[in-house]
Parts: structure tokens; sequence; C-alpha cells
């Protein structure tokens, strides 16, 4: 049946092989997320100038700050949708889907919403060199228009992976990474956008992205499916969501306002500091990029456990 040959049932067989096979994908799912931002910095800084990469830059901390709450809720769904999984509570499950597709919607909406007006107060609060401010600001509303496609795309990853489908999230991300490199460097090369063009690229990837986990989720069969009609928020299931999401989000805004703090210090260097301390946040993300793979996997196989009532094996595991 559709969908289901990817699913990794984590309450049978041997722990550490599907630990291993559900961790791989997610992993290198995560790096391809990180490379997205990379790109932007590489084809800018290659084929532009040092001050339009410090431009690109110093959006970085603000769109994290921003989606890290979103990244807590997405974790509430995936321990809700996972217990449900484990518990074969096909009801709950479809409950679930459906919620967290509502959310992610309204929240995405409102983020891009608070952005497109937010955005030069923001950089103007991290004191971004007059040279350089009004490309920042152009940059950053070209990505918050993404963002409704970009949390749309996070939610329905995180309710693939709890059921333990880790490898189609991988493939249409990468995909959408091909995507956007190839026209990073056609809006950049030949149409000379600059800023723009790869804010764009990565707007247009996001929006490919979000097409392909939608269409898995809606050609799933049983209770994965998602019905768009049926798309609505169920206010127990929403209410749990949040009770173990938004701590989660909160501990993650917490770190990258830390960051942004770091930022508005280092852009009173001027831009080649603050391109220098771009290049330098993207390196020190990969070995943390990969242990939130192991952590999800842990989210993942302790609440399928936990729905199953199989407490022993989830302390083995």
């Amino acid at each position: 049946m559709a969908g289901r040959r990817y699913e990794i049932d984590m309450c049978s067989g041997p722990i550490l092989t599907k630990i291993i096979r559900f961790a791989i994908p997610l992993g290198a799912t995560f790096l391809i997320q990180l490379m997205f931002h990379a790109a932007d910095m590489v084809v800018i800084g290659r084929f532009a100038s040092h001050e339009s990469m410090a431009a690109i830059g110093t959006t970085g901390d603000i769109i994290a700050l921003l989606l890290n709450l979103e990244w807590g809720v997405c974790g509430g769904a995936n321990v809700l949708a996972s217990q449900a999984y484990g518990a074969k509570d096909k009801r709950a499950l479809a409950r679930t889907i459906h919620t967290a597709i509502a959310i992610a919607l309204i929240f995405g909406l409102s983020v891009m919403v608070f952005g497109l007006f937010a955005s030069r107060p923001l950089m103007e609060m991290l004191k971004v060199p007059a040279a350089i401010i009004d490309r920042s600001v152009l940059y950053l509303r070209i990505r918050f228009i993404g963002v409704p496609f970009l949390l749309t795309y996070n939610f329905g990853y995180s309710l693939m992976r709890s059921v333990g489908d880790t490898k189609r999230p991988l493939y249409y991300l990468t995909a959408a990474g091909i995507l956007n490199v190839l026209l990073n460097l056609l809006f950049v090369i030949a149409f000379k956008m600059d800023v723009a063009g790869v804010a764009l690229a990565t707007v247009i990837s996001h929006i490919l992205s979000m097409t392909l986990i939608l269409r898995a989720l809606m050609t799933n069969t049983g209770p994965t499916r998602l019905i768009l009609k049926r798309v609505k928020i169920y206010w127990p299931v929403l209410k749990r969501m949040l009770w173990i999401g938004i701590p989660t989000g909160l501990q993650g805004a917490s770190y990258s306002l830390s960051n942004v703090i770091i930022q508005k210090a280092v852009n009173s260097f001027g831009p080649a500091a603050m391109a220098g301390f771009t290049s330098e946040i993207l390196l020190e993300a990969l070995p943390h990029t990969l242990s939130m793979a192991l952590y999800h996997t842990t989210v993942t196989f302790t609440g399928q456990n936990y729905g199953r009532k199989d407490f022993k094996r989830m302390t083995r595991g």
C-alpha cells in the first residue's frame, strides 16, 4: 500500500538496526536543510560581493529565532503521532495529522505577515550597516514569503517521521536542494538579481518540497492519509501538542536569541566581519545538525513504544 513500505515500526525487531535505518536518512535531511542557507551564501560570495554575503548572513538567526517555536510544535506533533501509531489508535493519528497541517498553515501565514512588516525594524535593531541594510531587508522579506511553504513541509516531515518514514522526505528535500542551487546560479549569474535571486530560489525550492510531501501524505493509505477537506483543529489534540512543543520551542528560541545578541555585536565591525562570522556559524552548525538526528530518532522510538506500552523495550532503546 502507498507509503506503508517506507514505515518503520520501532516496536518490534532489532533495536539498533532500526535506529540506524531511521537515523541515517534523517541526518542527511538535516544536512541538506542546512545547505539551503549555505548555498545562498556560497553563490553570493562567489558571484556577487562580500557585502551581499553579509546582508544574507545577518538574517539567519532572526529567521531561526522565529522558526524555533514552530520546530517545538512540530516536535509535539511528532510525539503525539508516534504514540498514536505505536498504540494503533487510528482515530488519534488521523486527528493529529489534520490538526498539525492546519496549525502549519495558520502559523506560517502569521509569521509571513509579521515578517513582511517587521523586517526593517528587526535589521535596524541589529544595527546592520547602512550600506547593506536594504539588501538584508529585501532578502528577509522574500524569505518570509516562503515561510508558509517551509512550515507545511516541516510539519508534514514530522508526521512522516513519526511512523518511521525518513526516506521519502530525504528524496523530496534533495530534489528541492538541487533546484535551489540551479536557480541560485541562474538568478545571480544570468539575471544579476543578487540577494533577491537567492531568496527567490529558496522560496521556490520550499514550494517544491511542500508540494511533494503533501502529495505523499494525500496518497498514503489508512490513518496516515491526509484529506484536505478534513484539515481542521481538534482542540484537545492542539492543547497536548502545544503542551509538549512550546517548552522545546522556547529552549531553541533562547539559543537563537543568544546568537542574535552576538550577531548585533559583530555587525558593529562592518560587512567583512559579518561575512566571516556567518561562515563560521554555518560550520559550527554541522556537528549540531548530526546530533539532532539521534535526538529525533530517540523521540520517535520512545513515542512509538510508549504508545504500545512496551516500557521495557523503550528503556532498552
